[in-house]
């Protein structure tokens, strides 16, 4: 709510309060009583702060009116224990809202974390039981009796992406006879997988 419209709220409840104990409540009603609804109204809507300077406000107008009304409610409309019960009004309305404010925020961070959490579980596929592997060319087989690479078999059932490099000894075995010992094999653990550019002869992995 912007700060207009909470002013204008709060105009529009003093001219009410105002109304009603000057022309409708009957001079022998504790109408003043009702001052503590707008004290309470101002911490809510602008803090604790705010509303003490509010009440300090309402406090000579209510006996400017009472002035006029000859109203025995005078003496206690400005007494110094009514004064005191409107401060405990605007702090303990301002302390709700400051604790209705952290609670809303809290709920909003949980919400947040919640989506949050619900978008990286809808991301993840999760891998349980026994899976068979081949042991010498590590395929992998599915439900359906068929052998999948590695790769092709995680990508189907992960959110998993891969892109394919060389490992230093798969490099020194397949090209070491066109890149020589000199090489460094060792680079390939680091550099990324784009940056390997192959010989262009490669050698036979048979023959290896």
């Amino acid at each position: 709510m912007k700060v207009l419209q909470k002013t204008l709220i709060l105009l529009a409840g003093c001219g009410i309060y105002f109304v009603v104990i000057r022309f409708i409540a009957p001079v022998h009603d504790p109408a003043y009583i009702s001052g503590l609804l707008l004290i309470g109204m101002a911490a809510w809507l602008f803090g604790t702060v705010p509303a003490l300077g509010f009440a300090a406000l309402l406090a000579p107008l209510t006996q400017l009116i009472y002035n006029q009304l000859n109203t025995s409610y005078l003496p206690v409309a400005v007494s110094p224990v009514y004064i005191t019960t409107q401060i405990l009004m605007a702090f303990a309305i301002g302390i709700l809202k400051k604790k209705d404010a952290a609670l809303r925020r809290n709920e909003r961070n949980l919400e947040n974390a919640n989506q949050k959490l619900q978008l990286a579980l809808g991301r993840v596929k999760e891998l349980g039981g026994l899976l068979p592997i081949c042991a010498s060319c590590k395929k992998i087989r599915d439900d359906t009796g068929y052998w999948k690479a590695v790769d092709s078999y995680l990508t189907d059932r992960t959110k998993a992406e891969f892109s394919h490099g060389i490992c230093p000894e798969c490099a020194k075995t397949l090209y070491g006879e066109l890149l020589g010992d000199e090489y460094d094999y060792d680079a390939l653990n680091t550099r990324h997988s784009t940056e390997w550019k192959p010989p262009s002869e490669p050698k036979d992995p048979e023959s290896a």
